[in-house]
């Protein structure tokens, strides 16, 4: 039986990666997971530098014991921003483990750290949104990982 020409002898009912392969262009997929290695390396690299950076700021403002004693008071708001850059920060934490709950804890606490400062009329918040970095890598690489992993 002669063979015919690729395009006449195509099958229809061919899932999605079948059809790749028989036109020669599998997926490839040691390239998707590098480039999910590399996803979860850049967001945990920039979630250690934040954190590091946070505890610094933290530190060198004294710490609890200054803030306790300092000589302006601390209202009820200020307690609640220093328990949400906390919980921002165990987010973070958390998702060097678990990429799904440390992005999205971290994502909530920020967001609502960034909602108390909209409403006090706060207008350059830019440095803000630089933190939901890690957090948005987080839920990406999270994605990413369950998307391939359930591919045959």
């Amino acid at each position: 039986m002669p063979k015919l020409p690729p395009h006449l002898s195509f099958p229809i009912l061919f899932s999605q990666n079948e059809l790749l392969n028989q036109i020669g262009m599998e997926e490839n997929t040691e390239i998707k997971l590098l480039w999910l290695k590399i996803l979860r390396l850049v967001a945990r690299n920039i979630a250690i530098i934040f954190i590091i950076f946070i505890l610094a700021m933290f530190i060198g403002e004294g710490g609890v014991w200054k803030f306790s004693s300092a000589s302006i008071p601390l209202h009820t708001r200020d307690y609640i921003i220093l328990s949400l850059w906390g919980l921002y920060v165990a987010g973070l934490l958390i998702g060097l483990w678990r990429e799904r709950l440390g992005g999205l804890l971290s994502l909530v606490f920020m967001a609502i750290n960034i909602i108390i400062f909209t409403i006090e009329g706060d207008k350059n918040l830019t440095n803000f949104y630089v933190l939901l970095l890690p957090s948005i890598l987080y839920i990406l690489s999270w994605y990413f990982h369950h998307r391939f992993a359930r591919q045959p």
